[in-house]
């Protein structure tokens, strides 16, 4: 026997005259479906395409509830194209909201759902007992000292995830470098006194090759997370930017308002902030929690947890996170609606609980670990700073004794020959740069290869071609090049004698990907 082709079931509220609720119904299903009139449609195709009316029934406060289904492949396996046959063109109609939406297991598993889930977050962290408490570098305007300072008092004070604010937006791509990359070294420094991680979620916004590089700088300084606005992004970039650069997804609710606000339209707020983000990856969502500033009843609140949590194909679980203007005295309120099982995000009240930041995150924090006392996996011992001035004293070739020379790359997943590299300046000092020393037998060629990161390279002995996008150049004894960020560039040597350069590069720096020819 055939099995059934798999079935999306979506469930409206429609407001309207009684004689008119069946009519609407199916016009709703042809429009999200074939959007044509019916005398157009063959009769096979009705079959195959057009969504189907299973159930319509008048609700108590005289609306009407119509459930319509629709095949599973009509969503192409994309979530954009998901949300779109679900609400698209019925988003135009008037009075009519989204309330359920029930998706088969394969359709769930070929979407993909959250990378890490909730339970990754928590490895990542080594927090599995408790929920998670984190806060919001805000607002626009202040210092990357003020931003570092916040950082580092939060952590100090047992905090543990630290967000951009959605409004921290630069323009210039050197800011965000400044401001990301200095907070990123204030937690570091701060997590090396307690020994704990504390996780970060960069704001990142815009388009293009700009919005890459940024996450290109995120990985490189091996930040695990990163901040989108998928209402504003789209849902579908979201999920294929934070898969490519393979980091956790915290989705904010910015403009999801405007789905979830309107009484008689819209789309219900467990299927906006549970089953869609969910399905498109979020590893953490976002979303007004009962009580604050902006609030959500408590019935929503319960449903969206369970959007985000309940069995949904092979799909992870996502760690719900309320928020909203949550204050102290709401906490108890809150771990007994959500448990262990959320990320409390407590942003603006925290920071005017007090001025001493770590006593506010001490008290905030004492109040769930009262109820919740989880324990903590420490962090890795890492190389200890050397503090003091270091001369490498060169021998003839050159060489350096305190510094073996080894192979450039160890795999051939990007093409070179003959070539080695020393490590002279680097990670072990905690400098924002490295400095290496390379060589090319005659012969011999880097990697043709681009990155987000810059480079430096000043030659030292011989002679070698540098290629930068079409152009060649010979580099000689002390010539000095740029080579600038995502730049197709390879060194060779066709010279009879050793090439041999220093190339600085930052320290934090994203993986090289081939170019294209």
């Amino acid at each position: 026997m055939q099995a059934s082709p798999a079935k999306i079931i979506a469930r409206y509220r429609i407001q309207c005259a009684p004689h008119q609720a069946a009519s609407l119904a199916r016009a709703m299903a042809w429009e999200q479906t074939v959007e044509v009139v019916e005398s157009v449609v063959s009769a096979q195709l009705r079959e195959r395409v057009v969504g189907e009316v299973i159930d319509l029934q008048q609700a108590r406060d005289g609306s009407h509830l119509t459930t319509i289904s629709y095949h599973a492949y009509l969503a192409s396996d994309q979530i954009g194209q998901l949300f779109n046959l679900a609400y698209g063109n019925v988003s135009l109609y008037p009075q009519v909201r989204l309330e359920q939406l029930s998706i088969p297991d394969e359709l769930a598993d070929a979407i993909g759902g959250p990378r890490l889930g909730s339970a990754g977050i928590r490895e990542l962290l080594g927090i599995h007992e408790r929920p998670l408490l984190a806060t919001v570098l805000k607002p626009r305007g202040e210092s990357i000292a003020y931003f570092q300072r916040l950082a580092r008092d939060f952590i100090l004070g047992g905090g543990d995830v630290l967000k951009d604010d959605q409004n921290l937006v630069e323009k210039d791509f050197e800011l965000f470098r400044q401001r990301v990359t200095g907070t990123a070294e204030a937690i570091e420094q701060a997590t090396q006194k307690t020994g704990r991680p504390c996780l970060y979620f960069p704001h990142v916004t815009g388009a293009g090759d700009d919005l890459k590089r940024r996450l290109a700088l995120i990985k490189s300084l091996r930040l695990q997370g990163v901040l989108l606005c998928p209402w504003v992004m789209g849902l579908g970039h979201c999920q294929q930017l934070t898969s490519d650069f393979e980091l956790a997804y915290m989705a904010h609710p910015a403009l999801a308002g405007s789905f979830t606000r309107p009484a008689q339209h819209g789309v219900a707020p467990a299927v906006l902030y549970g089953t869609l983000l969910r399905l498109a990856g979020a590893d953490i969502s976002i979303f007004p929690g009962h009580g604050g500033r902006i609030t959500s009843q408590e019935t929503t609140c319960e449903r969206i947890q369970h959007a985000l949590t309940d069995p949904l194909g092979g799909c992870l679980p996502s760690l719900p996170s309320p928020a909203g203007g949550k204050h102290l005295d709401l906490i108890p309120e809150m771990l007994d609606e959500y448990g262990a099982d959320a990320m409390l995000l407590i942003g603006g009240a925290l920071l005017a609980h007090g001025p001493d930041l770590q006593a506010s995150t001490r008290e905030y924090q004492a109040v769930i670990q009262a109820r919740y006392p989880g324990r903590y996996t420490p962090l890795k011992p890492t190389a200890t700073a050397h503090s003091e001035a270091l001369v490498l004293k060169a021998q003839a070739g050159p060489g350096w004794p305190q510094r073996p020379q080894t192979v450039y790359k160890t795999s051939q997943d990007l093409p070179h020959a003959n070539a080695s590299r020393t490590e002279l300046i680097g990670a072990a000092h905690q400098t924002n740069f490295e400095l290496r020393y390379f060589e090319l037998q005659p012969g011999g060629f880097t990697s043709h290869e681009r990155h987000w990161h810059t480079h430096v390279i000043i030659g030292v002995r011989g002679t070698g071609q540098l290629q930068i996008g079409s152009r060649q150049q010979v580099l000689s004894a002390h010539d000095i090049a740029y080579v600038p960020p995502n730049s197709a560039h390879q060194l060779r040597n066709d010279s009879d004698a050793v090439f041999g350069f220093y190339c600085l590069v930052d320290r934090h720096r994203d993986k090289p990907v081939a170019a294209q020819e």
